[in-house]
């Protein structure tokens, strides 16, 4: 009897073999997916889900059957067309006829798109269009026929192992016309919101069963948390304030009906501790919800430098009683409890825990707005095998703040569906509430005919605008009539505020737009200091410096405040959030308003915000010019409109103050972006190699996109710098393995990595580079205080830790 395998290894002497039979790679990827699929969803799918992910599941497969992939498998040379060894649309045009032929016309379009795509990232509905098309030898028709009479001699076999008795009814081309016809005519009957989570859900469900039984890497079985885990490790606190807004939010579980509330939000300023009111809400709505007893918390931070503050706090308050992961751009998927004693990873292992990480096997995973939106709003293949994940899921998005405004209502959306259709509970943090949901419904789910009532979120701390006005630590202090020269920008601010407004008694925090403004602003300062003899410490941080430095000057700048020094901070927005200092004073250039306020929250934060012992300490906002180039000019009209209404603004008032800045900033806005890339969504447009430059593809849809070409450059800033790089041309060389890499060196590697304006880089050696798109800084090209050398004065890339 013939044996079939859907995967190969080699042995020692390179011998290759099957290494899995077909069939039991078949089961083993159904009995995945249905161990995957969610309890609980609301598609109208009147088959149901769980009928048609396993009938994908038993065809996804099917083409390996051919002689051609499977003498292709085992590298039999000489016995297969290297034409004929492709094996998904074989089984994705069986299950068109099949699903055709039960009159089940979504669910068999449905599971052909999936099974076509499931090696690929998905693509424009309608391109399924050149799968028919007679416009070459090897045309689709003539491939499907060859491989069909390939398997002449085995289809009775086939159909026994995947018993379907009636297979060889299904194996038929499809007719040009009504295919070709139905093609263009799917998106007008059936482009909904529904249909694009449906089959980004599928497509998940199978994707990752599919990778996780061919790396044979187990599927990860959540437990139980105990749902008074925070209660349990704050105990001790003697912090009334972040006791009392906990057990308010607490409350909240009693007074709502939370089978129908499904959309949270949590506002509330700077340091009453939202991140332990969050996760302590969400395990007791994960304990007393039936069908979220074992649902995946996922927190979502906006930059890579807090997400491992974050890992660190849940660790604290839950220990090794549930399994954390920290899922980013640099994750280290070898967790420090693993290698201690254990001299590294074969590579089946390396493999796994490399699977686990990126479809996030776990209770708990802590990840950055790049993985969570881009999952939701995806087309890739890499990222969405965790789509599935977000069914029934607890969804924590902090600093939602940061969210760019053309984006807020395509998110909005977004995260009303997904809570709609995947029974997700969605918890929305920030200390200035931007209208992410009253948005989605004016610009996008209004015109989707959702009721107005069912959008809304609910606010978990009832009494946030009560607290707010409680607070008396800062004050905004508006100096927008300073003129700043423009060839002279710094030595204004030196003379005409700096000057004025700072003693050496005072740490001080002054946060600017560009890289380039913030290390003029450090040299002139340190010039200052210097005329005066004093002694103050003067730092910068922005994403000019590599980011091994700018942790280790963050734990310094605190180190000295906590000694009682007064140390200077020159810095980009990459302070604005997340960042745990405390400054005696500050000044902010002009931006948004609610990036001012969290500047703010960089003042006086360790006071007791309604007693503090210094009432009212000062940020001054200045206007340098430079809010225009980054934010643009409604950005900067609104947030100088906002900012003129009072010569000072106590903290009591930031509240207010952000959410009429919102309110005007909202109604000069047209949202275009948001409205085309969720009509990309509709209509099932994700990506094309020649995209039509007036539509918008769910490829579109970026977290963070750059505004000038920026090239990678590796930073030879120490000696650890030299190993790594050496390493990293030993794996290029095939030196050593990917295994050993990410082990020992792809942390410090990408710790050592900052985005560079292209024009800066011209004077560097293109002989060294690491790679087409990675360049070599070596050590005269880094200043150690403001970090890369910027040798030409030019437009310069906006760049946030936010991967």
């Amino acid at each position: 009897m013939t044996t079939f395998y859907s995967h190969s290894k080699q042995d020692k002497d390179g011998q290759v073999y099957g290494s899995k039979e077909l069939k039991t790679h078949t089961n083993g990827v159904n009995a995945k997916v249905q161990q995957l699929l969610s309890g609980k969803l609301s598609f109208s799918l009147i088959s149901g889900v769980r009928k048609l992910s396993g009938e994908i599941a038993l065809y996804h497969d099917l083409g390996k059957y051919t002689p051609h992939f499977q003498h292709y498998l085992l590298q039999q040379s000489g016995k297969y067309d290297a034409t004929l060894k492709q094996h998904a649309k074989f089984g994705a045009f069986a299950i068109l006829e099949k699903l055709k032929q039960q009159d089940r016309s979504l669910e068999a379009w449905l599971a052909l798109y999936i099974i076509v795509h499931h090696h690929n990232n998905l693509t424009d509905f309608i391109l399924l269009n050149r799968l028919i098309t007679k416009d070459e030898t090897y045309h689709d028709e003539y491939i499907f026929e060859e491989q069909l009479k390939s398997m002449q001699k085995s289809r009775q076999l086939i159909a026994q192992e995947l018993n379907e008795p009636d297979l060889e009814v299904y194996l038929k081309f499809p007719e040009q016309k009504p295919f070709k016809r139905f093609c263009k005519e799917f998106s007008k009957l059936y482009g909904t919101p529904e249909t694009y989570f449906l089959i980004n859900y599928l497509f998940s469900l199978l994707i990752e069963a599919d990778k996780l039984d061919a790396s044979e890497t187990l599927l990860y079985e959540r437990v139980n948390i105990n749902a008074n885990a925070v209660d349990r490790h704050l105990q001790s606190s003697t912090h009334q304030l972040r006791t009392k807004v906990r057990q308010s939010v607490i409350r909240r579980l009693d007074e709502l009906d939370l089978q129908k509330q499904k959309i949270f939000t949590l506002t509330a300023p700077t340091g009453v501790g939202k991140t332990y009111t969050a996760l302590d809400f969400a395990l007791k709505l994960r304990a007393k919800v039936p069908e979220l007893h074992k649902s995946q918390i996922i927190y979502a931070l906006p930059f890579i430098n807090i997400i491992e503050q974050g890992y660190a706090e849940y660790k604290k308050a839950l220990g090794d009683s549930c399994k954390i992961l920290a899922h980013y751009q640099y994750a280290d998927i070898f967790g420090e409890e693993d290698k201690k004693g254990k001299g590294g990873y074969d590579e089946k292992s390396y493999h796994q825990k490399l699977m686990e990480l990126d479809t996030w096997q776990s209770d708990i995973v802590i990840t950055s707005f790049v993985q969570l939106l881009q999952t939701i709003i995806g087309y890739r293949n890499k990222i969405l095998k965790k789509f599935n994940h977000l069914a029934n899921s607890i969804i924590i998005l902090d600093e939602v703040q940061t969210i760019k405004l053309e984006q807020i209502p395509l998110v909005g959306a977004a995260l009303y569906y997904l809570s709609k259709y995947l029974n997700a509970r969605i918890i929305l943090m920030t200390a200035t509430k931007p209208k992410i949901l009253e948005l989605a419904y004016q610009q996008i789910l209004k015109a989707e005919g959702e009721a107005e009532i069912d959008y809304k979120a609910c606010e978990l701390l009832q009494e946030h605008e009560e607290i707010y006005k409680s607070y008396k630590r800062t004050k905004i202090v508006p100096l927008l009539d300073v003129e700043f020269p423009k060839d002279s920008v710094a030595d204004t601010f030196i003379e005409q505020l700096f000057s004025e407004k700072w003693t050496e008694g005072q740490s001080c925090l002054i946060v600017v737009n560009k890289v380039n403004r913030c290390i003029e602003f450090f040299q002139k300062v340190n010039e200052y200091l210097k005329n005066k003899q004093l002694k103050n410490s003067v730092y910068c941080l922005s994403t000019n410096i590599v980011p091994a430095h700018r942790l280790s000057r963050i734990e310094q700048i605190k180190a000295d405040l906590k000694a009682g020094k007064k140390p200077i901070l020159i810095a980009t927005q990459v302070v604005e959030a997340g960042v745990d200092l405390d400054f005696d004073m500050g000044f902010r250039d002009l931006g948004p308003i609610d990036s001012i306020v969290q500047v703010a929250g960089r003042i006086n934060r360790q006071s007791d915000p309604q007693n503090p012992e210094r009432l009212h300490l000062p940020l001054y906002v200045i206007n340098t010019g430079d809010c225009q180039k980054i934010y643009g000019t409604i950005t900067t009209v609104n947030a100088e409109g906002a900012l003129t209404l009072a010569n000072e603004i106590p903290e009591a008032d930031y509240l207010e103050l952000v959410e009429n800045y919102f309110t005007k900033l909202t109604n000069s806005s047209s949202f275009k972006y948001s409205r085309d890339v969720f009509e990309a969504m509709k209509i099932l447009r994700y990506d094309t190699s020649d995209k039509d430059p007036s539509k918008k593809y769910v490829s579109d849809f970026k977290v963070i996109e750059e505004q000038q070409k920026a090239i990678s450059v590796f930073v030879l800033v120490d000696d650890r710098a030299d190993e790594v790089r050496q390493a990293f041309l030993n794996l290029f060389n095939k030196k050593i393995t990917k295994q050993e890499f990410d082990e020992k060196y792809k942390k410090d590697f990408h710790q050592r990595i900052i985005a560079v304006p292209s024009y800066y880089t011209e004077n560097l050696d293109r002989h060294q580079n690491l790679t087409e798109s990675i360049m070599i800084a070596q050590p005269d090209d880094y200043d150690f205080e403001t970090g890369f050398i910027r040798k030409r004065e030019d437009k310069e890339v906006v760049s946030y830790m936010m991967l």
